[in-house]
């Protein structure tokens, strides 16, 4: 092989690392903003329950009112508005260090909105799931379904997100928790979503967040199909 063409492929080798880099570069895996550090100091300022039912996610989950529409007891709040799959990664250890019976975590629009890749955001589930298994063996993992949005209702911020880019995320989701024996629980399709896969108009005040009716449809199906 003579030296020019040893050159030409370096060059295209040093091409193809870089671009890797930079790809690296765009993604943003932020999540310590003042709000997540204030929110994440109260949780940890909470009496520790025995035998928690543990809500985590982000502000969809934050904004459920879990424990007074489903009057189970030991239900406990763990959402921080904003939180994206890293975020939960950050803070995992404060919530598998309470030993819970069980764990329902929604996680990934945010990762949407931020233009994390899908790939990246289940990287990051996979590793949640084999975290709350070490740390916490007793503990039932429970994964619910990305919810879809209502793009025409978005307000500035959100444009990065749409309903093809949730429901791929959603089977990429699905499939690992088929890998791992996890419960998926699909409330996308059996609560959220309209006839055109939208999420429903009277369940929603922004296209992403939802209703106090929707909350309770919620607790309503997870009751129903004997998860709660």
């Amino acid at each position: 092989m003579d030296k020019k063409r040893i050159y030409m492929i370096l060059v295209l080798c040093l091409q193809m690392i870089t671009g890797l880099f930079a790809q690296e570069a765009v993604i943003d895996s932020s999540y310590a903003n003042s709000y997540y550090q204030k929110r994440q100091a109260y949780y940890d300022q909470l009496p520790k329950v025995k035998n928690a039912i543990v809500f985590l996610g982000n502000s969809i989950t934050e904004a459920g009112q879990w424990y007074e529409i489903a009057q189970v007891p030991h239900i406990i709040n763990r959402g921080i508005s904003g939180d994206v799959t890293y975020g939960i990664l950050n803070r995992l250890s404060s919530v598998t260090a309470l030993h819970p019976k069980k764990i329902f975590m929604t996680v990934g629009i945010n990762d949407v909105k931020r233009g994390i890749p899908p790939e990246y955001t289940v990287q990051n589930i996979e590793r949640i799931i084999k975290r709350v298994r070490k740390e916490s063996p007793k503990t039932k993992m429970l994964i619910q379904s990305v919810l879809p949005v209502r793009e025409s209702m978005f307000t500035d911020g959100y444009q990065r997100v749409t309903n093809q880019k949730v429901v791929l995320l959603n089977e990429k989701i699905k499939m690992l928790c088929q890998q791992y024996n996890v419960p998926f629980i699909d409330v996308h399709q059996a609560i959220f979503s309209d006839k055109e896969g939208r999420l429903k108009q009277e369940l929603t005040t922004d296209g992403i967040h939802l209703r106090a009716e929707a909350y309770i449809q919620w607790i309503d199906y997870l009751k129903t199909k004997k998860y709660l």
